[in-house]
């Protein structure tokens, strides 16, 4: 089996799947959406291309959804560059002391 048959066994596809994979697409269902969104994704990503999180990040501003959206250059799936790395676990610590109250660490 490949990993087109096993992706297409457990998501679907566009071909036989494309009504079910819209109802269930966060991307179609951004309104329903209640709590901010803190999202990362480097242009070099290989595995989720960097389309659907410019397409997220639309969905989610036209929904009205208190969101951040962050592009990293050269970046790929894995925050595999130190500074990127970082970038990442400073907008998380302030992004959850924006939305729960939390003190950020110093």
């Amino acid at each position: 089996m490949s990993g087109k048959d096993v992706f297409e066994a457990q998501v679907g596809s566009l071909g036989n799947d494309a009504d079910r994979l819209r109802q269930f697409s966060p991307r179609y269902v951004a309104k329903l959406i209640k709590s901010p969104v803190l999202m990362f994704h480097g242009t070099e990503d290989r595995n989720v291309s960097i389309y659907q999180g410019e397409y997220m990040d639309a969905a989610l501003t036209e929904a009205g959804v208190p969101h951040k959206f962050v592009k990293q250059v050269r970046g790929d799936h894995y925050l595999s560059i130190c500074e990127h790395k970082m970038q990442f676990y400073a907008e998380l610590d302030a992004s959850l002391a924006d939305n729960l109250g939390a003190k950020t660490a110093q």
